[in-house]
């Protein structure tokens, strides 16, 4: 149960995160592009004259590929993770009778359940040296 526990923590929390990410990636990508086709977007000459890079030129190429590959992650990838992380809580709901039925809910390695607390605890107590870089002052 405790292990079911902390996977369902730790893929919302991680799942959340990359959705939104992904999300907010596909939208920066999608919208660069629209921003050098708008003409925004010009770098210097040799004499310090500006050059305007639109359609056709190398940065409207790269921000085209941004596109392609931002479009998929903004409408597809994000809203996918949101599935799967209702999908995971709904599964632990369903099945969380039946993975506490496994040796009281110590899993198939039967486990002690304070035995991960106990091992936590003894790493936790362990004393560190701190050794300073450098020579003494």
């Amino acid at each position: 149960v405790h292990a079911v526990s902390g996977l369902l923590v730790g893929s919302l929390t991680s799942g959340v995160q990359l959705a939104i990410s992904q999300s907010n990636t596909g939208g920066a990508w999608d919208n660069a592009k629209k921003f050098v086709e708008k003409g925004c977007v010009s770098i210097e000459d040799k004499e310090g004259k500006p050059i305007v890079q639109g359609k056709g030129s190398a940065i409207h190429k790269a921000a085209v590929i941004g596109d392609t590959v931002g479009d998929p992650l903004k409408d597809t990838s994000g809203p996918a993770l949101n599935i799967l992380m209702k999908l995971m809580a709904i599964i632990s709901l369903v099945f969380g009778d039946f993975f506490k039925s496994i040796n009281d809910g110590r899993g198939l390695l039967n486990v002690p359940t304070g035995a991960v607390a106990e091992a936590v605890a003894d790493v936790a107590a362990v004393p560190v040296a701190v050794v300073a870089a450098g020579p003494p002052m």
